[in-house]
């Protein structure tokens, strides 16, 4: 089974993807700074992340990522700002999806980046 971290500050979009994401063992942080012990506590086969976290953005924890390792990592963010996504593919997200946003869809991407066959 794979393992997916989501990191959000929010109990819904945990909720809706450890449901969507039924090929996986999902993993919660409501922070950068817990989601960043976790990872270098266990091991993940993905990440989503939100953008708007606590302490420090999920665009600083994807950043922190990309210093360590090429970890497949989904952004998903309510932010307006149009240069968000852009900004997330410039520090190596494989997927940005805005809020709200369809679990199916970001399932898919994720069985994609993970090679799961449904």
């Amino acid at each position: 089974m794979k393992t997916v971290l989501v990191v959000d500050d929010h109990d819904s979009t945990p909720a809706l993807l450890e449901v969507a994401l039924s090929f996986a063992q999902v993993t919660r942080a409501k922070s950068t700074e817990r989601a960043m012990t976790l990872i270098e506590e266990q091991s993940f086969d993905a990440i989503v992340t939100d953008v708007d976290l606590p302490q420090a953005s999920g665009l600083e924890l994807l950043s922190w990522i990309r210093s360590r390792s090429a970890l497949p990592v989904v952004v998903i963010t309510a932010s307006p700002d149009p240069e968000v996504p852009q900004r997330a593919t410039q520090l190596g997200a494989n997927a940005f999806f805005s809020k709200p946003f369809s679990p199916s869809v970001v399932r898919q991407r994720l069985e994609e980046l993970l090679g799961v066959t449904s």
